[in-house]
């Protein structure tokens, strides 16, 4: 499809109607409610409502400074001073949404302001561009992110300028001033930041249920967003719950990432609510657009005072809806509708304890392996340990809408971060599914089992030996396998393969490999194996799995083979087998390169490392 370019014209006269609409639309009372931009100016003053503790909304002074007209692209700025008690150190994070009246007229929310600044100036969104993500929400199901391949014209086809008119989701953007450039901060020492910018009030997500440790993790995630991680708390198990209070101009707003035995919500302000809808924040939450985020009401327990941001602290209460939009002027949500969501169970069975826990998930495809991740990584190293010696024994299960499931079992042990490395194979296969090219997955459970132990368990592969020099078909091939330990005597053991009766007499190799080899073997054998066409042969994939603790011995033999696709043919012909290769299409048509005569597996409580590799000759007259 040939993309043109859209005249700016049609640009301008786009966003100027969708404006003029939106403020006809929200009421007939809308021109007493809403203060237009055209009428603001330096020296107006007026108050603001937002809630700084508990549920109560409060005022607070503003002072107009100015209009920055077109400061952001298509869109007015409004910079005001803001004073109160709680506003000393600035700014406060979790404000954005916070609504701000003039003469008892609505004129935009508060959403914007500087780090490090000495005094509360802010940026308030107009709220004529918050309207128009006002009427954009509604409840019903997003538009398709893939368009039908119907749509896409065919050779010799060309479609009108008009079939290609699409407005492009606008960045957030920042205002930035290069300290470089401004007298008197040339030669200051390079504490000072590289610029001084004007951006989106940081949003706290705040958390509750991990260790400080465990949050370093989430600021791992969080690098490179507007999010800040901020340790909170909320209702004591089996006590009275927090207070609620109606979701209302001023009130608390609460994301919800996780609940359950860890919450983890991001904290903001309601602009805007009319009905079943209302509008918040006054810049994006994460710009995904059409958005399904659940939404609550909030809490908050105090303004923690800091010399780069000071911030709310406070809590989800309880989810009252769905944040349905998520755009550059702010997010707009409607009330009595359900975000996707997925439960995670965790059981943990130690040496000292057992314990469960279970968690509700926000299903999000770039969202969701994070919190799976945050999940797992806290289960286990706020209960166990985060360093020294560990084995865990691992099985889990990702159960799907449609009845597909992805089940692993492994056993890792090691010195060192035994958390994060019995949790990233579940984090990245469910990334692989919500990512999937094929189709969207419904994700229902996610249950995790791990037996831990406070051992260093893990055996390296020295060498092997056969018992004999040439076999016969149908004898019993033994090799004895010779391990070294840690800090523990060497020892070894005996592996038997059967030869088949029908065996050709030649040489063959015996790999005896760990997991990581039975896995460059599975590669080698079919280096195509990850090219997949199907979500059934996706799952079928991610459903191999080779645990560590398993010593893996294969009788390999060089027979040339095809697979086509996702079936394998092997033992083919080497004429046929060029002939369907050169008609295949690229990527379809991949070699086989030799095939697993037999396989013997033999499970330890051990991780096993290294390969040792044996030739193995066949003589039905077991001559030499």
């Amino acid at each position: 499809m040939k993309i043109r370019f859209i005249p700016l014209m049609f640009v301008f006269l786009a966003l100027i109607l969708s404006g003029a609409n939106a403020a006809k639309d929200v009421s007939a009372a809308s021109a007493k409610e809403i203060m237009p931009i055209s009428e603001i100016k330096p020296g107006m003053k007026g108050y603001g409502l937002s809630v700084f503790k508990g549920t109560d909304v409060e005022r607070f002074d503003v002072e107009i400074l100015g209009v920055m007209h077109n400061a952001f692209a298509e869109m007015d700025l409004i910079l005001a001073r803001l004073s109160s008690p709680y506003l000393k150190s600035g700014v406060i994070a979790g404000m954005s949404g916070s609504p701000v009246f003039i003469d008892g007229r609505m004129i935009g929310a508060v959403s914007y302001g500087w780090s490090f600044s000495m005094e509360p100036i802010a940026g308030i969104t107009p709220i004529e561009k918050m309207l128009e993500v006002y009427e954009m929400t509604n409840d019903k199901e997003h538009p398709d992110e893939i368009p039908p391949i119907g749509d896409f014209p065919q050779k010799g086809e060309s479609k009108s300028s008009d079939d290609n008119l699409r407005l492009l989701p606008v960045k957030s953007q920042s205002i930035k001033i290069q300290t470089g450039s401004v007298p008197g901060l040339k030669d200051i020492n390079n504490q000072i930041p590289e610029s001084i910018t004007m951006e989106p009030l940081n949003t706290p997500l705040v958390i509750s249920g991990c260790s400080p440790s465990a949050l370093n993790r989430l600021n791992h995630h969080l690098r490179d967003t507007n999010f800040i991680a901020v340790m909170g708390g909320g209702a004591p198990a089996g006590g009275a719950p927090i207070k609620d209070a109606p979701v209302e101009n001023g009130s608390p707003l609460a994301l919800s990432f996780m609940s359950g035995s860890m919450n983890m919500a991001a904290i903001g302000t309601v602009t805007y609510r009319k009905g079943d809808k209302l509008v918040a924040f006054g810049h994006p939450f994460v710009e995904f657009g059409n958005a399904d985020v659940p939404m609550g009401s909030g809490s908050i327990f105090t303004i923690v005072s800091g010399y780069a941001r000071s911030f709310k602290m406070g809590a989800m209460v309880k989810e009252v809806g769905c944040i349905r939009q998520d755009r550059t002027p702010g997010i707009g949500g409607i009330f009595g509708m359900n975000a996707p969501s997925f439960d995670i169970d965790v059981n943990l069975k130690m040496a000292h304890s057992t314990k469960k826990f279970h968690y509700k998930a926000w299903e999000n495809r770039l969202i969701s392996p994070m919190i799976l991740d945050m999940a797992l990584y806290s289960s286990i190293m706020d209960n166990d340990k985060q360093v020294g010696a560990s084995t865990a024994k691992i099985h889990y299960v990702i159960n799907l809408a449609d009845g597909s499931k992805i089940e692993r079992w492994d056993f890792v042990s090691t010195d060192m971060f035994l958390a994060y490395d019995i949790s990233m194979p579940a984090v990245l296969d469910l990334r692989t599914l919500l990512n999937n090219q094929f189709k969207k997955v419904d994700v229902t459970r996610i249950q995790f089992d791990a037996e831990i132990s406070d051992q260093f368990r893990v055996v390296q592969i020295e060498s092997a030996r056969l018992n004999k020099d040439v076999y016969k078909p149908g004898e019993k091939v033994q090799a004895k396998v010779f391990f070294s330990t840690y800090r523990q005597p060497h020892f070894s053991r005996t592996v038997e393969i059967e030869l088949p009766e029908n065996i050709r007499d030649g040489t063959y190799n015996l790999e005896i490999v760990d997991s990581r080899g039975r896995t460059r073997l599975e590669i080698a054998r079919s280096p195509g194996i990850g090219n997949v066409f199907t979500f059934e042969g996706l799952i079928k994939i991610l459903n191999i799995g080779f645990p560590q603790n398993n010593l893996y011995a294969l009788l390999t033999e060089r027979e040339m083979g095809l697979k086509l696709m996702e079936a394998e043919m092997p033992g083919m012909p080497q004429n046929i087998l060029a002939i369907t290769q050169s008609a295949a299409v690229a990527n379809q048509a991949t070699p086989i390169n030799f095939s697993f005569i037999r396989e013997k597996k033999l499970e330890t409580e051990f991780q096993i490392n290294g390969r040792a590799a044996l030739r193995v000759k066949v003589d039905h007259l077991g001559r030499r």
